[in-house]
This record gives structure tokens, C-alpha cells and sequence, in this order.
């Protein structure tokens, strides 16, 4: 401060003073604004707050994949893991999630850290908490993580993806699982081995560590979320990808598969086509917004695009996160995609489905490219188009 004196006293330094002054008022409202920010769940747990981060450009690339229930965020996320040097995790918020939802949950909503503390999880405390949580992830922190994120697994560790982690996941299971691994192993806090855990979580720690590429894919991730991590954690190694697909044939998947209990009862598809709509809708809106303050940071991709020109949109994806786009990762999407002239979703959805799902979603049809196909005969023909073309789409962007 006193070198600072001499200069401000100089008058011929005068610009010089106001310059290091002004440098010196943004580095301290940066620090005044971590402060205001930490999170506050953090604090109370007794876990790390978050705290402002510098771009560093030799940080390996953190690519978040935001999705919802069958959009194809599985393959996108196995297109990106490709990459050698990729690191892999999937459906962390899950445990989360299903935490916020008090009753409804299959576990009940107690959450419980490595440190011992607990808490009943509610609705309102989880966008800021998934923030929190995913900050955790990409910054390979998994000792800020809850128990029941760390303990949860979304499908058989024997699945390439989960290469990586198998060593992690048989260490949490003291070696007694069988290797098929039973899906979505959602357990209440009591029954999690908290010992174990704290024992075995350096092995993910490690390995995300010395990934070139981190691939994180979220079904619960809402862009509330993301722009709270954006806020907080401004990187430039940190990516999002947007994953959208038409609402109508992410629906006739759930019916097809009776989630939810929605293929024979017309109020549950009703219902459960407005909440996937309206999550879609306000991620969309939300995403654009911070995609002017945040530019390079998002990328919207349909998946429609992505099987009608797979190379095209898979270079895209690589040039977004800035990894050059290998012979062998074409070759897997080559291998990978499968003709779509017609899509499976119109040779068998239902005259009430498609209706319901084009009254709530038009809005949304119409801002991501989708077209209405209003009746049955329209849906089965062939020539019909159910989804603008890719450059269209982007001039609309």
C-alpha cells in the first residue's frame, strides 16, 4: 500500500493509479462475492464452501451432459467417453433427487456426509445442493459428497462405461457383489456402509484426477443448477451440454415401458407430460439466458441431429469442448448409429397420447424445432417431417 501512496502522490502517475486501483477493486469485490456466495448446506454440513476460481486452461475438460429420461444422453455421453483418457460418471444426483421428494422417496430423505452429519433433505434445498454437488464431482472432491450419492450406482458396473469405477464400486461392496450388480441401488442412510466408503472413494478420487476428459451425464440436473455453478465456478475447462428430444417420443418410451404407471391411465401421461415439458421449457429459457452471459459455455444439441448427421454433430461436440475428433471415435459412431428414415416413436404411439403431449408441448415443439403432427394419418406418413432440419434449427438459434 505504501508503493500504491507514492504513485497516487505522483501526479505525472496519476493513470497509473487509477488503473491499479481499479484492479485492485475488482479483485476484492471477486473475493467479497465468493464470500457472499458460499453455500450455505456446505456450511452447515462442515464441508468446503465453494470459492472463486480462475480460468485454467491446463485443467482437463469437465463436459456436463444435461438430459432428461430418454433423450439418448447414454450415447451421447459413450460418444464423448470415447476419447482416451476419459473419465466416466453417471446419474450422481439420482440419490439426491430422490431424497428431495420427503415421502414419495423409495429411501426416505435423510442425507448423510462422511463427516457424520445429517439432515432431512426437502424440495427447496436441492437446486443448490445439486450445484454443490456437481462442483464436487468435476473438481473430483467426492469427499464433499453425501453417502448416498457415493453408495448409488445407475446400471451393472460391467458396463464399459463404469471400466474406471468397477474397482471402486466392488471396494464399497467389500468384494461380496456378484458382477451383474443390481440396478439403481437406492439404500436409506442406515444401511450404507459409511466406514467402507470413506475407505474406498480415494480409488474414484484418483482416477478422475488423472482423466484428460471428464464425462458427467444428469437426468435430474436442472439449469437452475447450472447457473448456479456457473456463478460460482467460472472455468474455462467447464462444459454443458444441452440434450433435447422430442417430447412426443420421449413419452411414447415412457408408455412403452409402463414408467410411472402411465400407459393405461391418461391422467398420469397427462401429468407427467406437463412436468417433462415445463422442465424443458424453463431449462431452455434459463440455458439461452446464460448463454449470452456465459458465451462458449453451452452448447444446445437435439438428438434427433445427432442420428440424422451423427459425424456432423459429433464434430461439433468436439470442437465445443475443444478435443480434437480421432479416426477411432468416428469409427465408433459409424459402427453406432443406425438408420432413422422413420422414427420407431410414430409407428405405434397412440391418437391420445399424441394429442395430450402436443396441447402441453407446443410451445416447447415450436421453440426447439418440432413440428405438430396433429392426427394419426399425419404421424404414420412417411413423408411427413416431425422435425426441422438442422441448419433451420440453427438460423432459428
Amino acid at each position: 500500500m505504501g508503493i500504491l501512496a507514492k504513485i497516487c502522490r505522483n501526479r505525472r502517475h496519476v493513470y497509473a493509479c487509477l488503473a491499479v486501483i481499479a484492479v485492485l477493486i475488482i479483485l476484492f469485490n471477486k473475493m467479497d462475492f465468493a464470500r457472499q456466495h458460499q453455500t450455505s448446506l456446505a456450511i452447515e454440513f462442515g464441508l468446503d464452501p465453494f470459492v472463486f476460481f480462475q480460468p485454467d486452461p491446463t485443467k482437463p475438460t469437465k463436459v456436463i451432459v444435461l438430459a432428461y429420461m430418454h433423450t439418448g444422453s447414454s450415447y451421447t455421453a459413450t460418444v464423448l467417453e470415447q476419447h482416451p483418457g476419459s473419465f466416466w460418471e453417471s446419474e450422481r444426483l439420482h440419490y439426491l433427487h430422490e431424497s428431495s421428494m420427503g415421502k414419495n422417496a423409495r429411501h426416505g430423505r435423510t442425507i448423510q456426509f462422511l463427516n457424520g452429519t445429517r439432515r432431512d433433505l426437502f424440495t427447496d434445498d436441492y437446486v443448490e445442493l445439486a450445484a454443490y454437488t456437481v462442483h464436487n464431482l468435476v473438481n473430483c472432491h467426492h469427499w464433499n459428497l453425501d453417502i448416498g450419492t457415493l453408495d448409488f450406482y445407475s446400471n451393472p458396473i460391467t458396463m464399459k462405461h463404469f471400466e474406471k469405477s468397477h474397482d471402486y464400486f466392488l471396494c464399497i461392496a467389500n468384494g461380496k457383489v456378484s458382477e451383474e450388480f443390481v440396478q439403481d441401488r437406492i439404500l436409506p442412510v442406515e444401511r450404507i456402509n459409511s466406514a467402507q466408503i470413506e475407505k474406498c472413494y480415494p480409488r474414484l478420487v484418483e482416477q478422475c484426477r488423472k482423466s484428460s476428459l471428464g464425462v458427467y451425464k444428469f437426468i435430474h440436473l436442472e439449469m437452475r443448477s447450472v447457473e448456479l455453478l456457473l456463478k460460482r465456478y467460472e472455468s474455462s475447462n467447464l462444459k454443458i451440454i444441452h440434450l433435447v428430444r422430442d417430447p412426443r417420443a420421449m413419452l411414447d418410451s415412457h408408455v412403452r415401458k409402463n414408467e410411472m404407471g402411465i400407459a393405461d391411465n391418461l391422467t398420469n401421461f397427462e401429468d407427467r407430460a406437463k412436468l417433462i415439458c415445463g422442465q424443458m421449457m424453463e431449462d431452455s429459457i434459463i440455458g439461452d439466458e446464460l448463454k449470452q452471459q456465459y458465451p462458449g459455455k453451452i452448447l444446445s444439441l437435439r438428438y434427433e441431429d445427432m442420428l440424422d448427421q451423427p459425424i456432423t454433430k459429433v464434430k461439433e461436440m468436439y470442437d465445443f469442448i475443444r478435443i480434437p475428433l480421432s479416426e477411432s471415435v468416428k469409427k465408433f459412431v459409424k459402427e453406432s448409429t443406425h438408420s432413422t428414415e422413420f422414427p420407431s416413436w410414430r409407428r405405434h404411439i397412440a391418437l391420445e397420447h399424441l394429442l395430450l403431449t402436443e396441447r402441453h408441448c407446443q410451445t416447447l415443439l415450436a421453440r426447439l424445432g418440432y413440428v405438430r403432427l396433429k392426427d394419426i394419418e399425419t404421424v404414420r406418413n412417411t413423408r411427413v417431417a416431425d422435425h426441422t432440419s438442422y441448419t433451420t434449427y440453427k438460423e432459428c438459434e
